[in-house]
């Protein structure tokens, strides 16, 4: 009995040693992949449907963990039922395995946000996807000729006016069509909204509202302003008048480089409201909020004139000869330009 206990005690010590040494390892070598582990900030993309086993060994390829074993361990004894989703994911220095477990299991993946400011193109909107590495450029400006994504799509031949400006957050596994998805949808909740709010109603067609707040968002970036530009063109509207604004020329004019020339004027295109009356076939930009709520509810004003003062602002006229007044006003304060002109016509 005696040798038996002696024995037991023994064991119980070589035992107890055993998970020393072990835990002693285990700490080691969980020490060597923290110190190992994120010498840089580094991102990784998990695949849908990767194993532990294939995750533990891409982490090891890309020097994020050392030890693949380890961390499959890791893995299997936190997880609690939960599992790595698919996606990007982004290391910081110094984050521990328990760190870089955790992120993956909570499924804390990577967002980046692409801001699209007020009066950008489509054109404009695919090259800042191309740069993010969303798209390929050809692919994106395929895509923005879709009217597919629009609800309201009379009228429209593309998604220009459409890709509501606003700061989006998106995955790297996102693709361009949940992307562009997205900017129409808000475009149309926030046109319904102001719909909703507008004191006034309004008949004109959604496509001839966009296109005129198009305008309105490249006329002028004075907020204060918009609503009454909005008046100015809807009273030259009613009246039959000429819009003459030289944004709408620009749209039209290929290779644009700087200059608006008296000649560009004078060349007829559908975007040329020189040469031709009504608003143009379609808006000439994405607009933001303001010139939205601008055309649908534009100011009541007997202006039909403005010209840009030179400072970001413009002189409002009712009568031609009060305009041209105020045309060589702000012209002689300007420097001269080479055969060029950026005011209203009669």
């Amino acid at each position: 009995m005696g040798r038996m206990l002696k024995a037991f005690r023994c064991l119980l010590i070589i035992l107890s040693a055993l998970v020393f040494i072990l835990g002693g390892l285990g700490a080691f070598r969980a020490h060597q992949f923290a110190q190992y582990a994120n010498p840089r900030e580094v991102s990784v993309l998990i695949k849908k449907g990767a194993s532990v086993k294939k995750i533990a060994n891409q982490l090891k390829e890309q020097n994020i963990v050392r030890d693949a074993l380890l961390f499959e361990a890791f893995v299997r004894f936190f997880s609690k039922g939960r599992f790595i989703g698919a996606g990007e994911y982004e290391f910081a220095q110094g984050l521990k395995l328990r760190g870089i477990v955790e992120r993956l299991l909570c499924g804390k993946v990577l967002r980046h946000k692409l801001t699209i400011p007020e009066g950008f193109r489509a054109s404009e909107i695919c090259a800042l996807l191309v740069a993010k590495k969303m798209t390929p450029a050809d692919a994106c400006l395929a895509r923005v000729q879709d009217i597919g994504f629009l609800k309201e799509p009379a009228g429209a031949t593309s998604l220009e006016g459409y890709l509501f400006p606003e700061t989006y957050f998106y995955e790297r596994d996102d693709t361009l069509v949940s992307l562009l998805e997205q900017m129409t949808q808000l475009f149309y909740q926030k046109v319904e909204n102001a719909l909703t709010r507008s004191d006034r109603q309004t008949t004109r067609p959604l496509h001839q509202l966009v296109t005129l707040a198009s305008i309105i968002e490249k006329e002028t970036a004075v907020a204060q302003e918009r609503r009454l530009i909005a008046g100015v063109f809807v009273n030259r509207l009613d009246r039959g008048m000429l819009l003459q604004s030289d944004p709408t020329v620009i749209y039209g004019i290929d290779n644009y480089d700087g200059n608006i020339r008296k000649s560009d004027l004078e060349k007829d295109t559908p975007y040329n409201t020189y040469t031709r009356t009504g608003l143009p076939s379609g808006p000439i930009c994405n607009p933001g909020l303001a010139s939205l709520e601008a055309a649908i509810n534009p100011e009541r004003t007997p202006f039909l004139y403005f010209v840009a003062k030179g400072d970001g602002s413009h002189h409002f006229s009712e009568t031609l000869t009060e305009h041209n007044r105020a045309v060589s006003e702000y012209q002689r304060r300007r420097p001269k330009a080479n055969d060029t002109t950026a005011d209203k016509g009669e």
